[in-house]
């Protein structure tokens, strides 16, 4: 097998030995306050991934935005494009996932902000302990997802996008290959 050079400017990842890898996340979600804030953007990102998983396995094309965006995905339906907030949260406090609509961090020129009704039409929930996510076309400061809302979400976990799409007028843009109408959304 023919041997390839490494690219100007393109490195190759280092990979650490299995005695040097980090294992802080290891027992998640069974992890320290600190280990949490810690690895905040490394558990936004398996929140996002989780959020992606879902909405393919729905048939959307699905389309990663660069973080300087104020919503985290592009969903083409059809002809249009709908822009989606992801939010992740890795404990339950008090029976309750909390999720703040903010975006931007401490030591940014900007700090930390609202989001602009223009910024995203819909925001992805994850409660990543419980594999879960609720979609939600209201424009809120936080939301919450209550630990008694888990089995409704899991039991369908398709409704609740559904239901976003419904609240921003967003319709099908066609039937589905069986020529059956979505549930909750108006045929082409």
């Amino acid at each position: 097998m023919p041997f390839q050079p490494d690219l100007p400017g393109l490195l190759t990842p280092v990979i650490q030995s299995p005695e040097r890898q980090n294992t802080s996340l290891e027992s998640f979600p069974d992890v320290s306050s600190r280990t949490l804030s810690h690895y905040a953007k490394v558990i936004g990102r398996a929140g996002e991934l989780f959020v992606d998983s879902l909405l393919t396995r729905y048939g959307e094309l699905i389309l990663a935005v660069p973080e300087d965006q104020p919503f985290d995905r592009l969903i083409r339906r059809g002809e249009r494009v709908l822009t989606l907030q992801i939010k992740t949260s890795a404990r339950a406090v008090g029976g309750v996932f909390k999720f703040a609509m903010k975006k931007g961090y401490s030591g940014s020129t900007y700090g930390i902000r609202g989001y602009s009704p223009e910024d995203y039409d819909i925001a992805a929930l994850v409660a990543l302990p419980e594999n879960v996510v609720m979609f939600s076309a209201d424009r809120r400061e936080s939301h919450r997802i209550g630990v008694d809302q888990i089995g409704a979400l899991r039991a369908d976990p398709r409704a609740s996008y559904l239901r976003a799409l419904e609240d921003i007028g967003f319709v099908s843009p066609c039937k589905p290959e069986d020529g059956q109408s979505l549930p909750h959304i108006p045929a082409c």
